[in-house]
């Protein structure tokens, strides 16, 4: 029934679970507007990683949105942190302003370039290829083995991070992993969700 759909249906298939089994710690942090901005947060990535690669492939544009969706979430906790605006608010105001960065210099891109802006914005699950299917095999089950290795330690950061604190758990290094792991997670989907 699937066959000629096979890849696309399995890279979605293995896009929800990553980001469902995440999404429960994100929930719980109070953060459910992070996925959605972190997606749009690395547009900048996305876009410096063509105009400096030249190609569109998976692959050739990880590192630049892995790079920009770390940086957005370092924002994100720097603007919390140091001013009076809550982290929900913080959010806002990183992933507007790096998706207006991605979208000027997308704009500027010479005319003729093939950038397909649309299939990164919306997403296209019928445009996923092979690298993006093997990219997503890779990203899903590192996702699911860090979170169940790591389980009891991001279930008390996210429910407690005070009790978390006093126990020696690092709250600031569980942060930037779950912040790492969704980034990853987003920019190996962002195909196939947008």
């Amino acid at each position: 029934f699937f066959a000629p759909w096979r890849e696309e249906t399995l890279c979605s298939v293995l896009v929800g679970i990553a980001c469902g089994v995440l999404g429960c710690f994100v929930v719980l942090r109070r953060m459910a507007l992070i996925g959605d901005a972190l997606s749009h947060a690395v547009l900048p990535g996305v876009v410096i990683a063509f105009l400096l690669t030249g190609s569109t492939e998976i692959g050739h544009l990880f590192l630049g949105a892995l790079l920009a969706g770390v940086l957005a979430a370092g924002l994100i906790k720097l603007v919390s942190q140091f001013s009076r605006t809550k982290e929900d608010s913080s959010i806002g105001i990183v992933f507007t302003a790096m998706f207006a960065l991605g979208v000027i210099i997308a704009s500027s891109l010479p005319r003729g370039t093939h950038f397909d802006l649309k299939c990164f914005l919306f997403g296209d699950p019928l445009a996923v290829g092979t690298n993006d299917l093997i990219m997503m095999a890779v990203v899903a089950p590192i996702v699911l083995l860090t979170v169940f290795l790591l389980y009891h330690r991001l279930k008390i950061v996210s429910f407690d991070p005070i009790v978390a604190g006093t126990m020696g758990i690092s709250v600031a290094a569980a942060h930037y992993l779950l912040m790492g792991l969704l980034s990853a997670t987003v920019v190996v989907g962002l195909k196939t969700t947008g």
